[in-house]
């Protein structure tokens, strides 16, 4: 297959921009779809990956997600990656805590709306939890902004259009099965970080 240029574009911006991209996206009705971003560098992979190398990336590929890192290998959490396993932790203890399914942010089906987000931002510590990863203000207000930022933004959360919520893409639920397994030794390295 050849390189469509005008897609070769939108993915070096997506990438270089710190997004993930996935093999679905939603449509406007909330259904799963194939995204032509991650379909175009799947059918071009050895091209992406000589290309992203030569600019100093290194392409991460998973059969559900792309995203770059940097050819150095970062290994270690990054303060943005910590920002957004810390925002996940806080999604995981509302589900606990409210008694929800994890289908609720699994399913296209689901969704958290902006009424839980003002729940969530009222369970104890989350305040504790937001300042301890400088993300300021406890509000629902600030809680939706970094949810907004580091999650819908970067391609962890997907928004559905229809019903204003939002669910964890591919990617998101890989880092959410990831954090759930290490829940206990990623709260032991974030000394005094209260449990949840």
């Amino acid at each position: 297959m050849s390189i469509n240029m005008g897609l070769s574009v939108e993915i070096f911006d997506q990438l270089m921009n710190g997004r993930i991209i996935n093999k679905y996206k939603l449509s406007n009705s909330g259904e799963p779809i194939a995204d032509p971003l991650f379909t175009e560098i799947m059918d071009n992979l050895a091209d992406y990956r000589k290309n992203n190398a030569m600019n100093g990336f290194e392409l991460i590929e998973t059969p559900t997600y792309v995203y770059l890192n940097d050819a150095g290998g970062l290994d270690g959490k990054t303060d943005i990656s910590m920002k957004v396993y810390f925002l996940l932790l806080i999604i995981g203890k509302y589900l606990t805590v409210n008694g929800h399914s994890i289908t609720k942010i699994t399913s296209h089906t689901g969704g958290l709306t902006p009424d839980d987000f003002k729940e969530m931002a009222n369970i104890p510590y989350v305040d504790q939890i937001l300042e301890k990863s400088k993300m300021t203000g406890k509000s629902e207000d600030s809680l939706m902004g970094h949810v907004k930022n580091l999650l819908v933004d970067r391609g962890i959360m997907l928004e559905k259009p229809s019903s204003k919520s939002y669910v964890l893409s591919e990617a998101g639920k890989a880092f959410f099965e990831e954090l759930m397994e290490n829940k206990h030794r990623f709260m032991d390295e974030e000394n005094d970080c209260p449990e949840i």
